[in-house]
């Protein structure tokens, strides 16, 4: 751990306890769920309010491996620092100076400002200024009302493929903005830059007036294609203005840029006058939050703000979120400089991890070097949604930040790859029986091979009698060049399915969907293995199980490693709800953690 997050002494106020470091595990963003809000005056409303709420945070977890397109990192837990929600920390005014509230969390904040600072490349962290802010649109906006202040009269020039909220700021702050065109790579093209600005320049003179000099605003990371601009190369191209201000948007790409083989010129060493980070992007925060740098020639001396305040204010705000500055501490003090390092050659190895699927069935794929993005061919509207990809004309994206894992990957190919002509529909007479006779003579029975009493699926007797056990076939033309990936969309489309069947009155865990694959022979239960693989992990955090049986299945049983448990007479799949007894199916960490999502360990049956 960087010894550099070990917060300043307070000088006066209150600095909230002792801190406490942060772990890894994930709570996610909105997932659609609709949560009607009112209040209750009964007692019984406020339970239903309360129990309805979490009943939607759940949902939110569940959809959580899904949202691939956007760029919040998702694994994440700061459970041990729930107390913090009993109390209000109030930082007001610049992190270096208390204020009279006495409920602030500065020393904290000092310290992330200088572990960004340390990142950014800062020949001296402690004298760059910075503070903690709601995130990187508030950072940009900070950074742009510096650069009017040090050149009021200046353009701001910007890649055409800048964050949009740019124009917004520029009209709140009422100046120029100037859109430059891209390399084919998305990154701002120099010589357009260099070009724009002379042509501005010869106009000022023709009319008279004193050269404004330039603000260039570069992009560590562009929105949907993670390009990187070259902060260096543009500050020499926009010289032939005189003045030059040169603002860093790193929302996305800071903490990857400074950690990326390739080093993206993007930092205070680059020649970067201020710098906007966010927070919960990478890093991975439960709420919106940024750090804003700057050098501190380019910032005004410090005034008090006010003498009830008691503090120096230069933020773009006045009240800030201590809790921001809490949980991002924690997160920081647990990794450090080395474990957000790897944090960030994991990302990247993922992010090549999708480049190279996404190519391998034809998606034709495109990734800027080290980024996290990766744009392909835009898909059916049904896979846009599912995985909550962000889209742009015919072209989306995946943006490959810690929570977004292989498995999210070859789920998300799978659905790529599902049968235009899949169909499911009532299996003919004789191969419903045999699987009804299956499920009689093996199934409902105990084997000597099995390792424990009971019948092979003590559940299946149980749902039969509630009418839970619902058996259909999926038909569709095999493609012979990706048949495992098809065949694992057709996996997919079986768990929508079980999701969406009028299940009658019974047990939730007693229902059985099984889904005999028409296609297939009886010598192809290798390629369900493959697809079974590919797609079990995603399954599995949707809260429920799928297996995999066919004639030559060699999945061992639970207790009996040597008993090949699952062997059917023709392929097929069963899906069911996921039980406490199933973390003995969870084969690979992703899947353990799938199954510690709906089964916390405090819960794990021994």
């Amino acid at each position: 751990m960087s010894s550099s997050l070990s917060p300043a002494p307070p000088t006066s106020g209150a600095v909230l306890g002792t801190p406490v470091s942060g772990s890894t595990e994930a709570v996610m963003p909105h997932a659609g769920a609709d949560l009607c809000l009112r209040i209750g005056h009964q007692a019984h409303d406020k339970v239903a309010d309360t129990l309805g709420l979490l009943a939607w945070i759940e949902e939110l977890r569940r959809e959580q491996p899904r949202v691939l397109g956007f760029p919040g990192s998702l694994d994440f837990s700061h459970r041990e620092l729930a107390p913090l929600l009993d109390v209000l920390v109030n930082n007001v005014g610049d992190p270096s100076q208390p204020d009279a509230s006495g409920v602030h969390a500065k020393a904290y904040e000092q310290a992330v400002v200088r572990f960004f600072a340390e990142t950014a490349s800062a020949s001296d962290p402690d004298d760059v200024y910075g503070y903690v802010t709601s995130g990187g649109t508030e950072g940009l906006e900070r950074g742009l009302e510096l650069a009017r202040n040090q050149l009021p009269n200046a353009v701001v020039y910007a890649s055409s493929e800048a964050h949009f909220t740019l124009r917004k700021v520029t009209d709140r702050l009422r100046m120029k903005l100037v859109s430059v065109p891209t390399l084919p790579d998305g990154s701002m093209d120099s010589s357009a830059l260099e070009l724009l600005i002379i042509v501005h320049r010869q106009v000022s003179r023709l009319l008279k007036r004193r050269g404004p000099g330039a603000i260039v605003v570069a992009t560590a990371g562009t929105t949907f294609r993670g390009a990187w601009d070259d902060t260096a190369l543009l500050r020499r191209a926009a010289g032939a203005a005189g003045d030059v201000y040169v603002h860093v948007d790193a929302a996305l790409g800071g903490l990857v840029a400074a950690h990326a083989p390739s080093e993206p010129s993007w930092s205070f060493a680059h020649g970067a006058d201020s710098i906007s980070v966010s927070g919960h992007k990478l890093l991975g925060l439960p709420v919106p939050a940024g750090v804003f740098l700057a050098r501190p020639e380019v910032v005004p001396e410090a005034t008090a703000a006010a003498e009830y305040v008691a503090a120096t204010d230069r933020t773009w705000g006045c009240s800030r979120s201590g809790l921001a500055v809490l949980l991002m501490w924690a997160a920081l003090r647990k990794l450090g400089h080395e474990g957000m390092r790897a944090k960030v050659q994991s990302c990247l190895d993922t992010a090549g991890y999708a480049a190279e699927q996404l190519e391998r069935v034809g998606a034709a794929p495109k990734r800027a070097r080290d980024s996290l993005t990766v744009t392909f061919e835009r898909p059916a509207d049904r896979v846009v949604d599912r995985w909550h990809l962000a889209c742009e004309g015919r072209r989306a994206h995946v943006v490959a930040v810690g929570h977004v894992t292989r498995a999210a990957v070859d789920a998300l190919v799978a659905d790529l790859s599902l049968p235009h002509d899949l169909r499911f529909g009532t299996p003919n007479r004789p191969a419903k029986a045999a699987v009804e006779a299956w499920l009689a003579d093996y199934v409902s029975r105990p084997h000597p091979q099995l390792g424990r009493s009971g019948a092979v699926c003590p559940y299946v007797v149980p749902a039969q009698r509630a009418g839970l056990v619902h058996i259909v076939s999926a038909s569709w033309t095999p493609a012979s060049d990706h048949a495992v990936d098809e065949l694992a969309g057709v996996l997919l489309a079986a768990v929508d399915r079980y999701e969406a069947h009028a299940w009658p009155e019974g047990p939730d865990h007693l229902r059985a969907l099984i889904v005999l694959l028409a296609p297939l022979t009886e010598d192809q239960g290798h390629l369900l293995d493959a697809a079974h693989a590919a797609v079990k992990t995603a399954v599995m955090q949707r809260g429920l199980m799928i297996g995999q049986l066919h004639p030559d299945c060699k999945a061992p049983a639970a207790h009996s490693p040597a008993f090949p448990v699952n062997r059917a007479p023709r392929p097929l799949i069963a899906v069911r709800r996921m039980v406490r007894n199933d973390h003995h199916f969870a084969e690979s960490d992703d899947q353990r953690a799938a199954y510690r999502m709906h089964f916390p360990p405090e819960q794990v049956t021994p």
